[in-house]
């Protein structure tokens, strides 16, 4: 009697864990391209790199430039952007081209590579800001 209680604990406690992992997952969603093209375009957006001390002040402009700003550093990087049909936001600057998920975890804009978070986004106001 004492086994199959344990088994009964161990199986709600699976599906507990089971179904609070998939409403954290709810939360996050992955943009599409028009929702990540209207968010950049012609704005200045401030963020944070996930695991790095990087803070980053950039204008995308609606024409498709892209000038970033490292603050700590007050080093300043231009190439372009744009948008891929699965929402991907691209950047080519300083020889590097990087491609990236955009997802709305819970009201927080944030960057995604593969799996992994690599960059938060804290503020976004129309127009050149830089």
């Amino acid at each position: 009697m004492k086994i199959i209680n344990e088994m009964v604990v161990r199986a709600v406690l699976a599906f507990g864990l089971i179904g609070m992992s998939q409403a954290v997952l709810a939360e996050q969603r992955v943009l599409n391209a028009d929702e990540v093209a209207a968010m950049f375009s012609d704005k200045t957006v401030w963020g944070e790199h996930a695991f790095k001390e990087k803070k980053t002040m950039s204008y995308f402009s609606a024409d498709g430039s892209f000038t970033g700003k490292q603050l700590d550093i007050n080093e300043t990087t231009k190439g372009k952007w744009s948008v891929y049909k699965k929402g991907r936001l691209f950047l080519e600057r300083g020889g590097d081209n990087l491609c990236r998920k955009v997802v709305d975890d819970g009201g927080v804009i944030k960057k995604y590579k593969k799996k992994k978070h690599v960059f938060t986004y804290t503020k976004f106001e129309d127009g050149n800001k830089l």
